[in-house]
């Protein structure tokens, strides 16, 4: 089991603890984040990125309270079957001794980022998404109303008898 600091990408003051065992993929990390964060969207949409710069040091709980706006450098976290310590994310390979000093200049280590869909692709989307579902009703509707003209072609007419209320008066 190994405790995993992640973060918000966008969101200062988002770190946050995750509990999962190194053994366990990807996609497993995506559903825990996504549950620890309320998020109500799918877990697939978030996107994971290893908070380790190019120099091979992890970003901090300091960088975070700032707010984590790029991503640019960070390796993705993209292969949802693939086990976490695979990606450096084992009980060895996080050893962190942590002193009073860290914390109170807020440089213990953030693990993991997380972006979440862009808001304005995530709307474009759920228009795709109407459009095809219009144009399936739409299609739907063309169906049906070719059945309708098929049944009435089959079925015999007869004159409607239409009566006024005078006329449905005297019948009474």
């Amino acid at each position: 089991m190994v405790k995993l600091i992640c973060a918000v990408v966008g969101e200062a003051e988002s770190a946050f603890p995750v509990d999962i065992d190194a053994v366990q993929t990807v996609g497993d990390l995506k559903n825990a984040i996504k549950t620890k964060i309320n998020y109500s969207g799918p877990a697939y949409k978030l996107k994971l990125f290893l908070a380790k710069t190019t120099t091979g040091a992890w970003l901090t709980v300091a960088d975070v309270m700032n707010g984590v706006s790029d991503t640019t450098g960070l390796k993705p976290l993209d292969s949802a079957g693939t086990p976490l310590h695979d990606y450096g994310l084992s009980k060895k390979e996080l050893r962190f001794q942590v002193t009073k000093a860290h914390l109170e200049a807020k440089t213990t280590p953030v693990h993991v980022l997380a972006k979440l869909p862009d808001q304005g692709q995530q709307l474009g989307e759920n228009v795709q998404d109407i459009l095809q579902m219009q144009r399936q009703t739409q299609i739907e509707i063309t169906r049906l109303q070719a059945e309708m003209e098929l049944v009435m072609d089959v079925l015999q007419h007869k004159k409607s008898k239409s009566y006024t209320d005078r006329e449905l008066g005297r019948l009474e």
